[in-house]
């Protein structure tokens, strides 16, 4: 593969390429990913209702975060990180977070995960700014809380710009 950098991109990936992507990183899970679900269903959901921030080089799915945003401004949960492993370590994983963190802070309020605390990835999050809400065993759910949008000032009423009468 080239130096140069992978191209990132928005949900362009099908479920096929977004299998074979997982399978080829099952194993950089703690605990592999293919111990805790199937990655066919798994590809087809992320496929179907995920919003994907994709590395590719050439026509290679080299990095994939993937995340559900609720409709309601709440909690955004992060369901995937991944890079393939012979492209681990190069900035893919946190190039693809910073996207993601972007794109909900328009839609929730905070941002949400599971890893493992073993995990390698951890520093990473950490480093991002989520911290630790919840564990359960060797599993920790970590939460980034966005800064509050600002709101508009309110607009005076007519009522409010009336003298009060006392």
């Amino acid at each position: 593969m080239s130096g140069a950098a992978p191209r990132i991109t928005r949900n362009r990936s099908d479920a096929e390429e977004i299998a074979r992507h997982l399978a080829a990183c099952s194993a950089s899970f703690v605990p592999p990913l293919e111990t805790r679900v199937g990655i066919a269903d798994y590809s087809d959901k992320l496929a179907r209702r995920a919003e994907r921030f994709e590395a590719w080089e050439a026509d290679r799915l080299v990095g994939l975060v993937a995340i559900y945003c609720p409709e309601n401004g709440g909690d955004a949960f992060v369901t995937n990180v991944s890079t393939l492993p012979d492209r681990a370590r190069r900035g893919i994983a946190q190039s693809l977070l910073a996207e993601a963190l972007a794109h909900a802070r328009q839609c929730a309020r905070t941002m949400s995960l599971q890893v493992n605390r073993r995990a390698p990835a951890l520093a990473l999050y950490r480093r991002l700014g989520f911290e630790a809400v919840s564990e359960d065993g060797d599993k920790l759910t970590l939460r980034l809380h966005f800064a509050s949008r600002r709101e508009a000032p309110p607009t005076p009423s007519a009522s409010s710009e009336r003298p009060n009468p006392s």
